[in-house]
């Protein structure tokens, strides 16, 4: 007896290459802003305090990490166009 089997293939997609819907996907983008800003201010805020640092170098600090961090981020943006930087 054969039994036959519908060849119907199902695309499967990588949990990292999904695309999320519009709302998850600003809920998820607003929350890494945060998280990153937070990030970003809160080191030199803490090394700041712990040399003894005055307010003014202070903000030089966390003004050099969030530039710094923005290189960093147009760093890793165009990956996908075949650049040897970013991501896929």
């Amino acid at each position: 007896m054969k039994l036959a089997v519908n060849d119907a293939r199902v695309a499967v997609v990588d949990p990292v290459d999904e695309i999320l819907p519009v709302r998850s996907m600003l809920t998820l983008g607003l929350q890494h802003v945060l998280v990153i800003y937070a990030g970003v201010v809160a080191v030199p805020l803490i090394l700041g305090g712990a040399l003894g640092l005055e307010q003014p170098q202070i903000v030089i600090l966390i003004n050099c990490n969030l530039i710094i961090d923005g290189l960093a981020t147009l760093l890793q943006t165009p990956g996908s166009g075949g650049s040897v930087h970013g991501c896929r």
